[in-house]
């Protein structure tokens, strides 16, 4: 097998400029439950809105944007669910550069409804909280809350209405109404004196706190529309100072604080933090916590710390001293987790979950642990889309196109085979300088509409690309030039009742002659595209009817009066759950399958070919646990075998927390390969923290069908012609064992999650970061006779994300240790009753690994990326010869069971490309972030002077 390593596809994530939990956290977080319905909102500077899920931190869907789009401003606003019982309704509310407020549809992805404000460029955006979040934190509670209890006697007036400020000093107060995208004019409060409203937070449910660029900071009353006090933020101007000059002063951010009494905390644009009596509105204290501007701030959900950072890339953590008249607020923690400004940063706390989110310049989420600050890791989730959003061609073998999409263009590519870059004269193996060796840029397709492209799709054999947004569907006809090898691209005209659909996923049939959307609502449409080719050479194409597919009608659980968790999504629109995110054809083309955010699959055949008539197959499939991330066919037994009449009815699908399932569509059954392997799982595998978001299973000859999964930093395969190893008992009896002794600790499929965030820090421990030594602080390490405190397969392996694999030396070709590490013969005395001799050759093997232990540590080499270095072109089959001093699994004729590596970083793609009767190539995508050119960041004087010092020498 081939493996093309490729990072020549130039994406550019947007920046970050929003972030919002859908929940507000309540008072005494640790007696409330998660919210089943809870999401994270991101907005981005091209427009785009993420929806993630923070219990997994899974990507669930996308609001695409537009051109000349951006979001800088988000909220959310929770009411009654409209159709469904005991339950809330989310809607989410941005601004972005303009006059307008945008409602937006969470089942469709497209805006629901438009409000203009009319009073210039609105800059800030807040929603009116519940009246029972504004009690003050510092007194114990009165009621404790009961889960489930009935909110029909609230006032559906509560926590319905939007403030934002705008370009002239205006605020205007909308009302959200009852039902979605009822937008309505409820007061304008003007301003004598022209200024920006830069922040917006409310006080109490009548009373809103205004920071604009005129150094002030505004109290006033939505319903008389006065203004009650203004503060001032700037500080003493000194007008017999030489040639003094004064300067506003801009209040980017605003927080109120419920506890202690109140507490108003704003962010300048000098880098202070002022703190104000929230009953008096006298200025308590001014905190220098920053060198820069304060661009956004978040406090925890008792009111006794508050965090801030800005531009100078540092998180501040601040806490509340004394209570009363004494009460003061200092400083005790500040990190760096950013490289570039941050200009957003969300926060939400529930039972164990605490974390705060916080996001900018830099284009990376990072999940920061609140409650737990400077005691645990932090967890960064991946700038890159969440989505697969490259495609290769499987078929001719000189077709070999990759292609990739981008907000607003599609980019192709064709990628050399390994026998074309071997027979360049000029250049050697992979060591080429010339920017094309190995691949040619050969066409592109800039897309003429507002919308951003939501799916892009190509044809097996390199003749079709379908591309589509949110509102159109276009096709285009690829073909080969005869004196160059750029491609000539032509625009083919779809029927008027195809094209204005709309579609958030496409793809082609494996034979090219039917290609299938998913249109926003959900709706699965498919039509047959005819080809036929004239004497010339020309080809012309029909297109048959379109064609709807059903669907089944799914129902939400309500048990007791509350939704089960997994229905929870129900809380974003009703369909929300039913929006299909997974789609695939099988490898012959005759069943297509397609799964949702709620975990419901469905699946079709082609009950006529002659026709092009599909059917919905009636067999019923079992809901999944959570959503699906990805989802593939297993390929037939040979290729010899894949014919029209022949197929493979059995789909693989990987969920959210990393389950991997096999199912049979025909009959809706789990597969005896599923029934066997499923809970075998790697532990290397479950261990992982980013979420799976692609599959390719393949065939490889000699080596039976591989499937291969990957995520943002890891590639990992997974061998579906034979078992996978089985995981002893008594080794996990151990683990909770320890785990039990270790109070407030969480494991969950192998990991120490404690808050939401990273794995816990410990105190003392000494590693490696950017090649300096490093103390890392948190929890103080147990005695050395205490196993169960250093749990290496928990804390001590995923500490600052650096996996350490087991390498073995073959020549010149480094091999990632393919045995999973669950394989001790302690395990092995488990199955004596399952396995005779085949146990004792695993056990021969495992006495084997620990005699060459420190061999194969001697041979760990990890890059500063954290992975291990391999070689681009790898074999992994262990029926190959082996020097004596390298481990290598019985063997079998089917090569190892499962093999991973963290070579690979920033994966975007792990994909087949050109004839599959050929020798297998792979296509590995990767886009490191830091080869994105940011935009110049801000530099502290003192090192401002060193580089300029440097630079002059």
């Amino acid at each position: 097998m081939d493996i093309h390593r490729c990072r020549f596809v130039d994406y550019i994530p947007s920046q970050i400029h929003a972030i919002a939990f859908s929940h507000p956290s309540e008072h005494n977080p640790q007696t409330h439950h998660l919210p089943p319905s809870l999401r994270l909102a991101i907005g981005r500077s091209n427009g785009s809105i993420e929806i993630w899920n923070p219990t997994t931190w899974f990507h669930e869907s996308t609001l695409h944007g537009g051109v000349n789009r951006s979001i800088e401003g988000l909220a959310w606003i929770r009411q009654s669910h409209y159709s469904v019982k005991h339950t809330e309704l989310l809607r989410l509310f941005s601004i972005g550069n303009s006059t307008v407020v945008t409602e937006w549809d969470l089942v469709t992805g497209k805006p629901l409804a438009h409000f203009d404000c009319g009073k210039g460029i609105i800059w800030s955006i807040a929603a009116q909280p519940k009246k029972s979040w504004f009690t003050d934190r510092s007194q114990p509670s009165s009621k404790p809350s009961v889960e489930g209890s009935s909110e029909e006697s609230e006032d559906s007036e509560d926590g319905a209405q939007l403030a934002v400020g705008c370009e002239d000093g205006s605020l205007v107060i909308i009302s959200v109404g009852d039902s979605p995208g009822s937008l309505s004019l409820s007061k304008i409060i003007p301003q004598s004196k022209p200024c920006r409203v830069l922040s917006l937070a409310y006080q109490s449910p009548t009373t809103i706190i205004a920071g604009t660029s005129d150094s002030k900071l505004r109290a006033f009353d939505t319903v008389t529309g006065r203004t009650i006090t203004t503060m001032s933020v700037a500080p003493k101007f000194n007008s017999k100072r030489r040639n003094a000059k004064k300067r506003d002063t801009y209040v980017w951010s605003v927080k109120y604080i419920p506890s202690n009494g109140g507490w108003i905390v704003a962010g300048d644009s000098l880098g202070e933090i002022s703190v104000y009596d929230g009953k008096r509105y006298t200025l308590r204290q001014k905190l220098k916590s920053h060198d820069a501007d304060v661009l956004t701030l978040e406090m925890n959900a008792n009111g006794t710390q508050f965090f801030s950072s800005g531009v100078d890339k540092v998180t501040v953590k601040h806490e509340l001293v004394g209570l009363g008249k004494r009460a003061t607020w200092t400083q005790v923690a500040k990190k760096r987790f950013h490289k570039h400004d941050v200009r957003a940063m969300g926060g939400f706390e529930a039972g164990a979950f605490s974390v705060f989110v916080s996001g900018g310049v830099d284009m990376t989420p990072v999940v920061v642990p609140l409650r737990r600050f400077a005691e645990e890791y932090q967890y960064t989730l991946s700038a890159l889309p969440q989505e697969q959003i490259v495609a290769t061609t499987v078929g001719k073998a000189d077709s070999r196109l990759l292609v990739a999409r981008f907000d607003r263009e599609v980019k192709i590519w064709r990628v050399n085979s390994i026998d074309e870059v071997e027979a360049a004269d000029d250049v050697e193996l992979y060591g080429a300088t010339d920017d094309d060796q190995g691949r040619k840029l050969v066409g592109g397709v800039m897309v003429n509409a507002d919308e951003n492209i939501s799916s892009a799709a190509i044809s097996p054999n390199g003749d079709l690309l379908a591309i589509s947004t949110m509102a159109t569907v276009k096709l285009f006809h690829l073909r080969p030039r005869k004196t160059t090898v750029l491609l000539r691209i032509s625009k083919l005209e779809l029927p008027e009742k195809i094209a204005t659909i709309g579609a958030r996923k496409v793809l082609f049939s494996p034979d090219g002659k039917y290609l299938a959307f998913i249109a926003p609502n959900s709706e699965p449409y498919i039509f047959e595209i005819i080809t036929s080719v004239d004497g010339d050479g020309k080809s012309t194409f029909e297109f048959g009817n379109l064609q709807h597919l059903d669907r089944k009608d799914r129902e939400v659980t309500v048990s007791g009066g509350k939704l089960q968790r997994k229905d929870g999504v129900i809380g974003l629109g009703r369909g929300y759950e039913r929006q299909i995110t997974q789609t695939c054809f099988s490898p012959n083309g005759k069943y297509l399958f397609a799964a949702d955010v709620g975990g419901w699959m469905e699946s079709w055949n082609l009950e006529d070919a002659k026709k092009g008539k599909w059917k919905l197959i009636k067999a019923s499939l079992p809901r999944l646990p959570t959503s699906p991330v990805a989802a593939a066919f297993r390929p037939p037994v040979t290729s010899e075998s894949r014919n029209a009449d022949q197929d493979s009815p059995e789909v693989f699908v990987m969920t959210s927390d990393h389950t991997l399932h096999e199912f049979d569509v025909t009959t809706g059954q789990v597969t005896p390969w599923s029934t066997r392997n499923s809970d075998r799982l790697p532990r290397q595998f479950l261990k992982l923290k980013d979420r799976c978001f692609g599959i390719s299973v393949v065939e490889e000859k000699g080596k039976g069908r591989r499937m291969w999964c990957w995520g943002h930093g890891w590639v990992f395969m997974i061998n579906v012609d034979r078992d996978l190893n089985v995981v002893g008992a008594k080794k996990e009896k151990k683990a909770r064992s320890e785990d039990a002794g270790m109070k407030g600790v969480k494991r969950k499929r192998g990991l120490v999650m404690v808050s939401g965030a990273g794995s816990e820090a410990v105190k003392g421990r000494k590693d490696v970061v950017g090649g300096t030594e490093v103390t890392l602080v948190g929890r103080d390490l147990v005695g050395e006779g205490d196993e169960g405190a250093m749990d290496v397969e928990s804390d001590e392996e995923f500490l600052v994300d650096k996996v350490r694999n087991d390498v073995r030396k073959k020549g010149e070709v480094e091999m990632v240790h393919s045995e999973s590490e669950d394989d001790s013969s302690d395990e092995e005395e488990e199955e004596d009753e399952d396995s005779s001799s085949g146990s004792e050759s695993e056990k021969d093997s495992d006495e084997s690994d620990k005699e060459s232990e420190s061999e194969l540590s001697a041979s760990e080499h990890p890059d500063e990326d954290g992975g291990v270095k391999l070689d681009v072109e790898m074999e992994i089959d262990s029926g190959a010869p082996a020097p004596a001093d390298v481990v290598v699994q019985k063997k079998t004729g089917l090569g190892v069971p499962h093999w991973h590596t963290f070579q690979y970083r920033n994966v975007m793609a792990f994909l087949p490309i050109g004839d599959p009767k050929e020798d297998l190539e792979m296509v590995v995508v990767e886009r490191p972030v830091a080869d994105v050119k940011l935009p110049p960041a801000w530099v502290p004087k003192k090192d401002a002077s060193r580089t300029r010092v440097q630079r002059f020498r």
